[in-house]
């Protein structure tokens, strides 16, 4: 649980930390061609699957740390993948199978996801693009609250795992964090695998 301190008002707002991040990312993504070979290699020897048969993961957009790599680990070692579907303003997210031949269609905000003739599926996992994290599991996102609504509503029905995924670079010492604000059980980087709860 993130000190009282974390929660308080941060007179700078989000908005002045999410432009840093953002810049973090740009630059990380420019200097780093093979940072999503060596994030999944990391995701694949450290994340306990045991168990956890289906892993959601965001289909990559701008700067965010690609994630394909990880997508043809994950079906090499038997998993099977899902992508997120955006079902309207202040809804979680849903999931649909996806398996490399899954037909896709443009969807909110331009982000390609599975097309309703794929099946729904539920997560064990959830791979959670960010772009900014603290080490104690607290995650700066893009301000449109999906996945915090998302993991809130999964954690309530199940055992998941939240899993940062990201350049090392977009570590960040300070952010504000709010009580809404899903914490992260691992984050992953190219660097290594960080264990939080």
């Amino acid at each position: 649980m993130a000190p009282l301190s974390d929660y308080l008002p941060d007179p700078l707002g989000k908005g002045v930390y999410r432009l840093h991040a953002k810049q973090l990312r740009e630059e990380a993504h420019r200097k780093q061609p093979h940072a999503a070979r060596h994030a999944a290699a990391n995701f694949i020897t450290r994340i306990p699957l045991d168990g956890r048969n289906c892993v959601a993961v965001y289909y990559p957009a701008g700067s965010e740390l690609h994630t394909w790599p990880l997508v043809e680990e994950l079906q090499q070692h038997g998993r099977t993948v899902c992508l997120p579907v955006i079902n309207g303003q202040n809804k979680p997210l849903t999931f649909r199978r996806y398996d490399g031949t899954t037909a896709m269609e443009a969807g909110a905000y331009g982000i390609m996801a599975p097309a309703a003739s794929s099946p729904a599926c539920v997560p064990d996992v959830v791979v959670v693009p960010l772009l900014g994290f603290k080490r104690d599991g607290a995650r700066l996102g893009m301000g449109g609250g999906f996945y915090d609504r998302t993991l809130d509503k999964l954690r309530r029905e199940r055992n998941i795992l939240a899993v940062g995924y990201a350049y090392a670079d977009q570590e960040m010492e300070r952010f504000p964090v709010e009580r809404h604000d899903q914490p992260l059980n691992w984050i992953v980087t190219e660097r290594e695998a960080i264990r939080i709860r």
